[in-house]
């Protein structure tokens, strides 16, 4: 198959999953399959230099329930997903204590880091464009790189999404920050957070 090492050439794989589960009878007689897909991507050594998406199908073409929908020359990058709460007032962005933020931090390309919020205005801030949304003026919140401040926040791991989604991640949680009704910052980044995971690397 011209994949056994001899470089350091790689390929990244963008890859399906189908899972199988036993299903589910409910109280009524209805049955929901067991069956769900799942998205990664992997990387696997190419030392020959072929085209990326030979090396990929190539690799997985004899794996069951496995399809491969992308990939790209080089190795696989990966950011993390968090859903922080504010546990020190006194040195946060915020003195509302278990205020919610999500937060992408992305392991190759810091560039790609982002915070976001939602949270009601509580004062007239000239320097920033304010929404009246359901009767509620709304700041919208995206910060980037070097300009988050992340102390006096304890942070949970939800899970990974790739850099190329990153920047999507960026525009969905912006998108509902800016037209969201729901101003519970808490529900709004869970949200934002099982959004942005359902997305396929």
């Amino acid at each position: 198959m011209g994949l056994t090492v001899k470089n350091n050439q790689q390929v990244c794989c963008k890859v399906k999953r189908a899972e199988q589960y036993p299903a589910v009878v409910l109280p009524d007689g209805l049955v929901i399959p067991g069956f769900r897909s799942t998205c990664t991507q992997e990387t696997i050594p190419n030392p020959q230099g072929n085209p990326p998406g030979q090396v990929c199908r190539c690799y997985y073409r004899n794996q069951k329930d496995v399809s491969v929908y992308d990939w790209h020359t080089g190795e696989c990058c990966w950011c993390d997903v968090y859903i922080g709460w504010v546990t020190n007032p006194s040195i946060a962005d915020s003195d509302v204590r278990y205020h919610t933020k999500f937060y992408v931090k992305c392991e190759k390309n810091p560039s790609l880091d982002f915070t976001a919020e939602t949270t009601p205005a509580t004062a007239e801030i000239d320097s920033i464009r304010e929404l009246i949304i359901g009767g509620v003026r709304v700041l919208p919140q995206i910060k980037e790189g070097g300009n988050m401040n992340l102390k006096g926040y304890s942070w949970s791991h939800k899970g990974r999404i790739s850099c190329k989604n990153a920047e999507q991640a960026k525009m969905i949680a912006s998108a509902d920050t800016y037209w969201s009704v729901r101003h519970n910052c808490w529900i709004w980044a869970h949200e934002i957070s099982n959004t942005v995971l359902d997305l396929c690397p």
